[in-house]
C-alpha cells in the first residue's frame, strides 16, 4: 500500500477489519487492532435442539471473542474445536462461521476461506448463515487478492449486512475489488460511501486510492466515470472532488475553459470538505509572484536536495525581475526524503497560492507530489529522470501539469547514437558495466543504432566495480569505428587509457589516421563529468563525444556566466542537478514573462515554449517530457590545451 504513514495506528476500541488487513500488508506498521465483527443476528439466534454442552461451549467462546478476551488465532482454534467435536450438531455451522471470522481477524486467510466454504457448502445449513458466510468469504478473497472471486460473493451478499460496521467492511471490499478489476473507476461510488462511514485513519487511504485511479484513467474513462457519479449521487464526496478535478484539468488543457470552470464550481463544496478548496484571491489562480520548491533537505536524499536548492537560489537572483510583475518569492518546503512529505508540501504550496512547483527528486516523492499537483492543476517540474519511457509508468502519464526536465541516461545514449550515425559512423563496439544501469543504457543505444541502420560489431562487459580494463578491451573484436562506454566519467578515466594501450586511439572523425593502431570515436554518457577528467584522461579522449547532461563549460555563452556566479556564491563547480534545477526556474520565469497569469496558462505556455537553458534548448513533447536532444559535449584541442566544449547548434 502507498499510504503506510496514514494507516499505522495504535490499537483502538473498534477499528475496521479493512484496517487490520491494510496494517498486515504494509511494512513498518507493527500495531495490531481488534475485530469489529461482534456477535449479531442470526448468530445470536442459536438452535435450541442439539447437545447442551456444545451450545454452552459455543456461548462461552462467543462471549470471550466478543469481549476480545483472547487472541483471534486462539479464538479460531476454540471455535474450530467445537465444530470438529460436534460435527453433526446444529451448533457446528455457527462454530465454523465464527472460526472463519476469527481466522480472518488473525490474518489466516487460508483458514478463514476453508471455514466459510464449509458453511456455504453444507446444504443443511440455514440460509441466513450461508449468506453471512458468503459476505465474509467475499471480504476474505479481497484480502487474498482474488478480486474477481471476491466480487462474485460481495455482489450478492449486501442483504446479509447487519450493522454499520459490517457495511464499512463490505464497502471497503467492494471498492478495492472493483479498483483492481477491468473497470477500476466502478469503485468510485463505493469509495465515496466508505469515506462517509469509515474511520478517520481510512480516509487518507481512500483519498490516495481515488487520486491514483483518477491519475491512471484515460480522458474518456475519467469523464464517463465522473458523469455517471454525478448523475447517481451528485457532485459530492471525495470521488467527485478528485475525479472532477482531473476532468476539469483535462477540459482546461483542451481549451474548454467554460466546461472546466463549471465542473470546478460544482465540486467546490466537496473539495472544501476534503480541505482541498483554494484559498481566497490569488490562490484560486496561483500568484505569478510566488512559486515553490519541494526538495529533500533532510533525510537520506538531503545532499541531492541541497544541490538542487543551490541552483534554484541562483536562479532566484537571475530571474527576480519579471516585466510587469516585479520581484517574486520562492517558497521552500522540505520533503524529509519521504513521499508523504512531498504530498504535504504540494498541499502547502496550494494554500500559499503558488503558481508552480519545482521538484522533488527521488522517484516515490515525485509520484506523490505529481499526483497532488495534477489534481490541483498546479504545474510541477520534476527533477527525477524516471519519467523516461524505460523508467516505469508510475508518474501521471500525459498530465498537462507534470513536466519532466531531466534526460535519463537512456535518452542521452540515444542522442549519442543518433549523433554518431549522422557523422557517418556505421559500425560500433560497446564496452560497459555488467549492471542494471549498464544493461539498460546499452539497450537504448543498441536500439537507436539499429533503427538508424548501424551495426553493433562487438561487445564486452566488466564488473561494476572493476578498475583494470585491459582484458575487457582486448576482447573487443572486429572492424568498428566507434566505442560506446555507458558509465561514469570516473570509470572512463581508466577505460580511455586502456583503449590506447590496445592501439585504439580516440580522435575526431576529421583527424588523420594514426601511424600505429586504429582511430576510433569515443562515446560515453560520462556521468558526473568534471574538469578533473581532462587532467586524468584528456590526452586519451580527443574528439570524444560525451553526454553527461551538463558540464561547466566556461566558454559556452549560456553556461559560462552561470558557472562564474555559482563559483562565486558557493566556492565549487555546479553539478548537473544544479543546472537542471536552474533550468526549471528559467522555464517557469520565461513563461510568466511571456504573459501567463494563472496555473492553467502557465502550463500551456510551458508546454509550447522553447527555452535556451544550461542543459540545451528546452522543449517538451505532448507527455511533457523533454523532446529536445539536450547538449552533447566534445573533447577538443584549443591551441595546445584540451578542453570540453558544449556542442550547441
Amino acid at each position: 500500500m502507498s499510504t503506510a504513514y496514514a494507516l499505522c495506528t495504535r490499537r483502538s476500541a473498534a477499528p475496521s477489519l479493512l484496517l487490520v488487513a491494510v496494517l498486515a500488508l504494509t511494512a513498518g506498521c507493527p500495531s495490531r487492532t481488534r475485530r469489529v465483527m461482534a456477535p449479531t443476528p442470526p448468530e445470536q439466534r442459536l438452535p435450541e435442539q442439539g447437545d447442551a454442552d456444545a451450545r454452552a461451549r459455543f456461548r462461552d467462546a462467543q462471549s470471550r471473542f466478543g469481549r476480545d478476551a483472547e487472541e483471534p488465532a486462539a479464538a479460531a482454534a476454540r471455535f474450530e474445536s467445537i465444530a470438529r467435536e460436534y460435527p453433526d450438531d446444529p451448533i457446528a455451522p455457527y462454530a465454523r462461521l465464527y472460526a472463519g471470522i476469527a481466522a480472518l481477524d488473525a490474518e489466516d486467510y487460508a483458514q478463514a476461506e476453508a471455514s466459510f466454504l464449509e458453511v456455504t457448502g453444507d446444504p443443511a445449513t440455514r440460509s441466513e448463515l450461508v449468506q453471512r458466510a458468503r459476505l465474509f468469504l467475499g471480504i476474505t478473497y479481497n484480502y487474498l487478492g482474488r478480486h474477481e472471486q471476491a466480487l462474485e460473493y460481495l455482489l450478492t451478499s449486501e442483504e446479509a449486512i447487519n450493522d454499520e460496521r459490517e457495511r464499512v467492511e463490505w464497502l471497503a471490499a467492494m471498492a478495492e475489488s472493483h479498483a483492481r478489476g477491468p473497470a477500476p473507476l466502478a469503485a468510485a461510488r463505493f469509495y465515496n460511501e466508505w469515506h462517509r462511514l469509515g474511520a478517520a485513519e481510512e480516509r487518507g487511504y481512500i483519498r490516495d486510492r481515488l487520486e491514483a485511479l483518477a491519475r491512471d484513467a484515460s480522458v474518456i474513462e475519467a469523464r464517463a466515470a465522473y458523469d455517471e457519479l454525478v448523475a447517481d449521487t451528485g457532485p459530492e464526496g471525495p470521488a467527485a472532488a478528485i475525479l472532477g478535478t482531473r476532468v476539469a484539468a483535462d477540459y482546461a488543457a483542451e481549451g474548454e475553459a467554460d466546461r472546466a470552470r463549471a465542473i470546478r464550481a460544482a465540486i467546490a463544496p466537496a473539495r472544501r470538505e476534503l480541505g482541498l478548496a483554494p484559498g481566497p484571491g490569488e490562490a484560486r489562480r496561483g500568484s505569478v509572484r510566488r512559486w515553490g520548491t519541494v526538495l529533500p533537505l533532510s533525510g537520506r536524499r538531503a545532499r541531492a536536495g541541497d544541490l538542487a536548492l543551490k541552483g534554484l537560489a541562483l536562479a532566484t537572483g537571475t530571474f527576480r525581475e519579471i516585466a510587469g510583475v516585479g520581484g517574486f518569492e520562492v517558497s521552500v518546503h522540505d520533503t524529509t526524503s519521504l513521499s508523504a512529505g512531498a504530498r504535504a508540501a504540494v498541499d502547502a504550496l496550494e494554500r500559499e497560492g503558488a503558481i508552480a512547483v519545482v521538484g522533488p527528486i527521488d522517484g516515490d516523492s515525485v509520484d506523490a507530489a505529481a499526483s497532488r499537483a495534477h489534481a490541483l492543476g498546479m504545474p510541477l517540474i520534476s527533477l527525477n529522470p524516471r519519467s523516461g519511457r524505460r523508467f516505469g509508468p508510475s508518474l501521471p502519464q500525459g498530465s498537462p501539469y507534470v513536466f519532466h526536465i531531466l534526460q535519463s541516461a537512456e535518452d542521452r545514449a540515444e542522442v549519442l547514437a543518433r549523433h554518431a550515425l549522422a557523422q557517418g559512423v556505421r559500425r560500433f563496439a560497446i564496452l560497459g558495466p555488467d549492471s542494471g544501469y549498464g544493461r539498460a543504457v546499452t539497450s537504448a543505444f543498441v536500439d537507436e543504432v539499429e533503427r538508424g541502420g548501424g551495426e553493433i560489431v562487438t561487445r564486452a562487459s566488466y564488473a561494476s566495480k572493476e578498475t583494470s580494463f585491459g582484458p575487457a578491451v582486448e576482447s573487443l573484436k572486429g572492424s568498428f569505428e566507434a566505442v560506446f562506454v555507458p558509465d561514469q566519467a570516473a570509470r572512463l578515466t581508466l577505460i580511455a587509457p586502456a583503449l590506447a594501450v590496445a592501439d585504439l586511439y580516440a580522435l575526431p572523425r576529421s583527424a588523420a589516421k594514426p601511424k600505429v593502431g586504429r582511430k576510433i570515436l569515443l562515446l560515453s554518457t560520462a556521468e558526473f563529468l568534471t574538469p578533473r577528467y581532462l587532467r586524468s584522461a584528456g590526452r586519451y579522449s580527443e574528439g570524444a563525444i560525451l553526454a553527461p547532461g551538463f558540464y561547466p563549460d566556461r566558454e559556452d555563452p549560456v553556461i559560462g556566466d552561470f558557472v562564474a556566479r555559482y563559483e562565486r556564491a558557493y566556492g565549487d563547480s555546479p553539478t548537473p542537478l544544479d543546472a537542471y534545477a536552474y533550468d526549471a526556474a528559467r522555464v517557469i520565469s520565461e513563461a510568466v514573462r511571456a504573459g501567463a497569469e494563472s496555473r492553467a496558462e502557465l502550463g500551456e505556455r510551458m508546454a509550447g515554449a522553447e527555452t535556451e537553458g544550461l542543459t540545451g534548448t528546452i522543449r517538451f513533447d505532448s507527455a511533457r517530457r523533454r523532446r529536445d536532444d539536450g547538449l552533447l559535449f566534445q573533447v577538443v584541442r584549443d591551441r595546445d590545451a584540451l578542453e570540453i566544449r558544449a556542442m550547441r547548434d
